[in-house]
């Protein structure tokens, strides 16, 4: 980080390290400075879709895991997410949709 701090995989294994040190804030923080610099990091986006529902909150978990989707759109599990925010936000149209496109991606 200090040699280069816009070096993505360094800013997402940073977020990741929040994310087990229970620092939520910080874990989203250091995504989105991954999605700065690699706007298609799936792995960043979903990452921070489970960083937002962990902490309640559902439209910023549902845009994470929409941009997760954006760039890798078989990711059944971020499909699978993507409906449980929806279901948590009483989408449940949505949430329905969801879960038949992630079944239909495992």
């Amino acid at each position: 980080m200090e040699l280069d701090g816009n070096f993505a995989s360094a800013q997402y294994y940073r977020g990741q390290t929040f994310d087990r040190m229970e620092r939520p804030d910080d874990a989203i923080a250091a995504y989105k400075k991954t999605l700065e610099i690699d706007p298609a990091n799936s792995a960043a986006s979903f990452d921070m879709g489970v960083a937002y529902y962990n902490k309640g909150d559902y439209p910023n978990a549902a845009a994470a895991y929409q941009q997760t989707l954006k760039y890798d759109p078989n990711n059944a599990q971020a499909h699978a997410n993507l409906a449980s925010t929806y279901r948590q936000q009483e989408r449940y149209v949505d949430a329905n949709a969801e879960y038949k496109a992630a079944s239909e991606k495992a």
